[in-house]
């Protein structure tokens, strides 16, 4: 099997882009099922879909804005704590699948090995999964304190826009670059056997110089669906279909 050096050429798009066309729809249907349940306990989209409620905004009070951070999964946060914990097992197999594809160039996901699969690479998984609910976790509840200081401090519905919006793709951009860097960190653990902290100092040795080449290489694959975040917002089509979307939006990029 001919290795391609994507790096050479600062190539991670197009490379990304042309396994996840092939490949992307068996990883999609994998992760399908956490993926749907995960944004009834923390949604990726919230904190932007507030952003079209500012008008409506009156009385301000800190715990409005919190609850805002979980949409309808506020009141059934049990749901997605079962897709967390769904989604570990599917992330599991996942890192296997992938691993043996770039490794002997066979792509199965045989029942057969999903026991081997998750006795290697559970663990991984668990610390990978773990992490990043605590990022997207933090970076939300960073964002509402945001957003609850400058509701506090201006009146005027104009002023408010601009800076919870600048707050907002301030936010996002730095959660991208932090995915940038962690991208390797799995796959040091795996691989190699080390332990976390010694796979995460590796792997930003690694990506070093090239974190905002990876960085818009994910950008590409958030932006589609912001876009229809912003339709959907703006037609305010609702709780359900936002959830829906943050589903799929979940089951795309995780894969992705």
């Amino acid at each position: 099997m001919r290795i391609i050096d994507s790096t050479a050429k600062n190539n991670y798009f197009r490379q990304t882009g042309k396994y996840f066309i092939d490949k992307g729809i068996y990883l999609i249907l994998l992760n399908l099922v956490p993926s749907l349940l995960l944004p009834f306990m923390i949604s990726p989209s919230c904190m932007m879909y507030f952003l079209f409620d500012l008008g409506d905004v009156g009385e301000v009070r800190l715990v409005d804005v919190l609850v805002k951070m979980f949409d309808v999964s506020y009141s059934f946060w049990y749901i997605g704590i079962i897709g967390l914990v769904l989604m570990i097992f599917s992330i599991a197999i996942s890192f296997g699948v992938i691993d043996r594809h770039m490794r002997v160039g066979e792509f199965t996901l045989s029942p057969s090995r999903v026991k081997s699969r998750l006795n290697y690479n559970i663990l991984t998984a668990i610390r990978f999964g773990i992490a990043a609910f605590i990022c997207v976790g933090l970076s939300n509840f960073l964002l509402a304190l945001l957003y609850y200081l400058w509701l506090s401090v201006f009146k005027g519905i104009a002023a408010r826009a601009v800076f919870c919006t600048l707050s907002f793709l301030a936010f996002e951009t730095l959660s991208i670059i932090l995915l940038s860097t962690l991208i390797l960190w799995p796959p040091f653990m795996l691989h190699t056997g080390l332990r976390t902290g010694d796979a995460f100092k590796q792997a930003w040795r690694s990506v070093s110089g090239k974190v905002k080449h990876v960085a818009l290489s994910i950008w590409s694959v958030v932006l589609p669906f912001q876009c229809v975040m912003i339709v959907t917002g703006m037609l305010g089509l609702g709780a359900v279909c936002h959830t829906l979307l943050d589903g799929v939006a979940y089951a795309v990029g995780i894969s992705y």
